[in-house]
């Protein structure tokens, strides 16, 4: 019989916090906390934006309550797991507080709004980038087509990540990764359920190619055109009305994720917590 694997030694435990903190910190820097960070877990998130990753735990050992801005923090943790620091420092959490709940799925489960709220503030910057890659061309050419758009705005924005412990290291190429995510897509079917499921499994995993999913493109890149006399006579972009905004895409992708009604989410509510 196999031995059980026990935990990682303490000097094992500090060479993968170490190895994996500048990617973390650089991570955090991009996409910061909403601000301003709770005064409680401000120093703790400062050392955290310089590499200090044990940082989590000496706030974890010092408080026996947590406030929104480190809820936060792990949720943006949550879809970085592909890095060895991230699985340590959960699987810390979860031994180490009963707060979190590991019975749901195996894997920690945080409040709904924050696993929301970290989707909609990623997808909305991403969302905002594809709007104005779509809008300039448009402007440059008003007979553009969707699907061309869509494969000149993959090889344009597609970025490559570290592909140690990366779930999608097999995909060689951007087209490679087109593909998995048309399959990905058929996968998650018109009900998408929480965390899990493969639309959560396709956002997360375009998101860090730093591209948005085929279908959101597709959202933000429909419009209505004028119908009028003038509107036939010029084709230029200004007669072209898109149907939906960058934040309005990013948040029914990010309720379908979480299994929340768009109608039912409050930015302000949620900003509060």
């Amino acid at each position: 019989m196999a031995k059980r694997r026990g935990r990682p030694s303490k000097v094992l435990q500090e060479q993968i916090l170490k190895q994996d903190a500048g990617m973390i910190a650089e991570h955090f820097l991009r996409y910061p906390l909403r601000q301003p960070v709770e005064p409680e877990f401000d120093p703790y998130y400062r050392r955290i934006l310089t590499g200090d990753l044990a940082a989590l735990s000496d706030y974890c050992e010092r408080n026996t309550t947590f406030d929104g801005s480190f809820y936060e923090l792990i949720g943006r943790l949550v879809p970085l797991r592909h890095f060895g620091a991230t699985e340590q420092i959960i699987s810390e959490i979860q031994r180490g507080s009963a707060e979190f709940d590991s019975g749901r799925g195996g894997g920690l489960t945080l409040p709904d709004w924050v696993i929301y709220q970290h989707w909609y503030d990623l997808l909305e910057k991403h969302c905002q980038v594809a709007c104005q890659f779509i809008r300039g061309k448009y402007k440059a050419d008003p007979s553009a087509k969707r699907e061309e758009l869509w494969h000149e705005y993959c090889d344009a924005h597609f970025a490559t990540i570290p592909t140690a412990g990366n779930p999608q290291s097999e995909l060689k190429t951007v087209e490679d990764f087109k593909i998995w995510g048309e399959a990905e897509y058929a996968k998650s079917g018109q009900t998408p359920r929480r965390r899990g499921d493969a639309l959560y499994d396709l956002v997360e995993k375009f998101l860090l190619h730093h591209i948005v999913p085929r279908h959101v493109f597709f959202e933000l890149a429909e419009s209505n055109r004028r119908s009028d006399v003038r509107a036939d006579r010029d084709k230029r972009y200004c007669h072209r009305r898109f149907v939906s905004t960058p934040s309005l895409v990013a948040r029914k992708c990010a309720c379908a994720m979480v299994g929340l009604s768009p109608s039912s989410v409050s930015h302000q509510k949620i900003g509060a917590k």
